[in-house]
């Protein structure tokens, strides 16, 4: 499996460049925001809830994505 993770402060375009990135490659995209997003849903932005259910969320589903293409 191959894993490219693009990091970057706010709103310079990471998820931009991803996806002109998996169009080219084939590579499948995670998109970090869908995490977050659920995250808010829940709980208020930024407390520590939020944190720790975005971090489960993110963990369980690298986990399953990586588990599926062994």
């Amino acid at each position: 499996m191959r894993v490219v993770f693009i990091y970057g402060p706010p709103a310079v375009g990471k998820l931009t460049v991803a996806t002109e990135l998996a169009r080219l490659t084939g590579f499948k995209l995670f998109d970090n925001h869908v995490s977050i997003q659920f995250a808010q849903s829940i709980f208020e932005f930024g407390t520590k809830t939020f944190w720790a259910l975005h971090g489960q969320v993110l963990t369980r589903d690298v986990r399953r994505g990586c588990e599926r293409e062994n």
